[in-house]
């Protein structure tokens, strides 16, 4: 049983990093693809650059987001709100409740 956790959460950990690394890889594309669309409405008319303007800051907000999002997907989740996380019991304590419950009640 403990080697399928542990395989469970090798398997875990596997699809993050590839889900990070191809989250990155679109992310550099996609500043790559701006870069582009920047030097082409250097050219544009002033009516262009403004609806430019404002989709790029659309952009900067929505690439924020994803950013946010994969920061948060490499970090340990975070306890519910108002709850303060217990440690995890080590196998000496694991024993020793498990004794204590094959005892029974005190008497």
């Amino acid at each position: 049983m403990k080697q399928d956790t542990q395989a469970a959460k090798d398997y875990t950990y596997e699809k993050k990093d590839e889900y990070k690394s191809r989250l990155e890889y679109q992310m550099q594309e996609l500043d790559a693809k701006t870069e582009e669309l920047k030097g082409k409405a250097a050219n544009a008319s002033e009516s262009v650059k403004r609806e430019f303007d404002k989709d790029m800051s659309e952009l900067s907000r929505q690439k924020a987001r994803a950013q946010s999002k994969s920061s948060r997907a490499s970090s340990p989740p975070r306890p519910p709100p108002g709850r303060t996380p217990r440690p995890a019991p080590s196998r000496l304590g694991l024993r020793q409740a498990h004794l204590r419950a094959r005892q029974g009640p005190l008497q």
